[in-house]
């Protein structure tokens, strides 16, 4: 497999022309090292208490609910403690990163509040299949996901890869798109054809990709947890999924996540901008959840 290209070092026109003509950018040692790991730290106490990993290690614990868990964020008892974690909101409105997909997009971009904490076994059915955030997110065409790994990731403990250039076909037809009752996720089966590339990378590396850019992660084969974070943005100026304005499964709402915060200063920042908010038509759990009957 090709290795991603490095844009670290491109000038802002490179950026926004690699950008536009790949889907993706990597970034390697973009971010503080010390910090991604200060949060992995915390992630792995949360793995701990629940008993998903060894004490003191990254090492899986079989036998755990989270063997069962779809889209890797965990048990509710588990991924409630991530959710209420005032250092994960701190971590994910991390200004570089905003400053790099404004520079990308050339123009004010809108992060949206749904961050999300990965934690992927060593099981196969969990592993992410090729798809397209797209579908997903339905508002605009324009968004971006930044994918954080937490730590070192070698390419065997569970990668994300991209197909270059893939954005430029548009979004993958609704009947070639297939749910997976056992991995919980949306997929489809590219062509032979079709290219992915990628490599291990570091912690204070990141990813970000187009989201009608067709991706995957490789399956994690080793004997340990493998952590990420998913935080997206997209122009201000388009349309906003009012899905996408909620805590990721919504088990808890706002209110029960920002009560016990301290010094977290931008709660409900998104409800002091001039946003376009409305409902569209993808595939989203949310709409069927228990709080919106």
């Amino acid at each position: 497999m090709r290795p991603y290209d490095d844009c670290s070092f491109y000038s802002d026109e490179e950026l926004k022309i690699h950008a536009r003509e790949n889907g993706y950018v990597y970034m390697k040692n973009f971010l503080d090292a010390e910090s991604n790991l200060k949060m992995k730290k915390n992630i792995l106490k949360y793995c701990e208490d629940y008993g998903c990993v060894e004490p003191d290690t990254e090492k899986y614990k079989k036998g755990t609910q989270v063997d069962t868990v779809k889209g890797g964020v965990g048990p509710e008892e588990y991924f409630k403690k991530i959710l209420i974690d005032e250092d994960f909101y701190f971590y994910c409105k991390n200004k570089k990163i905003k400053n790099l997909i404004e520079i990308i997009e050339d123009e004010e971009m809108f992060l949206l509040p749904n961050h999300i904490v990965r934690t992927i076994p060593p099981i196969t059915y969990l592993t992410t299949q090729p798809h397209q955030d797209y579908w997903y997110w339905g508002s605009t065409k324009r968004g971006w996901t930044f994918w954080i790994p937490l730590g070192d990731i070698p390419m065997e403990k569970g990668v994300l890869v991209v197909s270059p250039g893939s954005h430029l076909k548009g979004p993958v037809p609704e009947n070639l798109r297939k749910y997976d009752t056992e991995a919980g996720m949306l997929g489809f089966t590219p062509d032979d054809d079709v290219e992915f590339i990628g490599n291990d990378l570091n912690s204070g590396d990141l990813i970000a990709f187009q989201c009608q850019t067709i991706h995957k992660v490789t399956e994690n084969t080793t004997d340990d947890i493998r952590l990420s974070i998913d935080i997206r943005f997209q122009p201000s100026s388009d349309p906003v999924n009012k899905y996408t304005l909620y805590p990721h499964t919504r088990i808890l709402e706002w209110e029960d996540i920002y009560k016990n915060f301290k010094n977290y200063d931008e709660k409900y920042y998104w409800q002091d901008m001039n946003l376009q908010i409305g409902e569209f038509d993808v595939y989203n759990l949310l709409k069927t959840a228990t709080s919106f009957k």
